[in-house]
């Protein structure tokens, strides 16, 4: 599961909104946001999105593959 709060809380962090990101992706930010609430990042999209927001190893697993539901 994502945890959705730490995703976020990493976007804000780094002076980004959800859109910014997104249009780093290259995806719809619509289509981020239904994806964050479905926990449907391909490992691709986590690998960029890690490496946009700098996250360490221990935020990216703490975010990617948490146990915490939201």
């Amino acid at each position: 599961m994502i945890d959705k709060e730490k995703l976020k809380s990493a976007i804000s962090k780094n002076g980004l909104t959800i859109t910014v990101l997104s249009q780093k992706l290259k995806i719809n930010p619509s289509t981020f946001f239904r994806k964050i609430n479905k926990d449907a990042f391909l490992i691709k999209e986590a690998y960029q999105i890690c490496k946009i927001l700098n996250l360490s190893n221990q935020d990216a697993i703490d975010i990617f593959f948490s146990k915490n539901v939201a």
